[in-house]
């Protein structure tokens, strides 16, 4: 549903993951508002809940465009696990540079493996800068915290990564990036 300037996504129904001869299903519910806040400004709500395993919340992980190099991104995998999803994000985009925050938070419930229970909460800032029309600089900022429900401490990571892109033909690019990380546990 799409209005002047808001549009509304919803998808609802069940959700199954079939591995092995064993089956897990539940309700799936997933809700994306996008709200054009001015000429050059969004704001995305995204709320979900469904059954899911690494190799889905990978995919899914994708479109809210915070998977990368990070180590904590995925949890035990071909474990299913009920996942809810809550992530509000900001975009601003002027003539020459974008910039983006966001802040998404996931619950993990694994289905036998309840030890690898996990609360997510992932905060990010990116900016790009053109600055030629062949030629743009881009860097990122990001706070990972993963709280095992089973486990004593947290885990989290801190990722921060900058990078140039020049576009030599119509279709070839060349971009050169470098980044460092940092995890800890208390």
């Amino acid at each position: 549903m799409d209005g002047a300037r808001t549009s509304l996504l919803v998808n609802a129904g069940r959700s199954q993951l079939r591995r092995g001869g064993v089956s897990e299903s539940g309700s799936l519910l997933r809700v994306v508002v996008d709200r054009q806040l001015a000429r050059r400004a969004s704001l995305t709500l995204r709320l979900g809940r469904d059954i899911s395993d690494s190799a889905e919340a990978l995919r899914f992980q994708q479109t809210l465009d915070y998977t990368g190099a990070e180590t904590l991104s995925l949890g035990l995998p071909g474990s299913p696990f009920e996942q809810r999803l809550g992530s509000l994000a900001l975009n601003v985009a002027g003539a020459r540079t974008q910039i983006g925050l966001s802040y998404t938070r996931t619950e993990e419930n694994y289905v036998g493996a309840a030890s690898q229970d996990r609360k997510r909460g992932v905060a990010d800032i990116r900016a790009t800068r053109t600055l030629g029309p062949q030629l743009s600089i881009n860097g990122s900022l990001s706070h990972t915290t993963d709280q095992y429900v089973s486990a004593a401490g947290d885990l989290t990571e801190q990722l921060a990564r900058v990078g140039m892109n020049w576009q030599v033909r119509r279709r070839m690019a060349l971009e050169q990036a470098c980044g460092s990380a940092g995890t800890n546990s208390r």
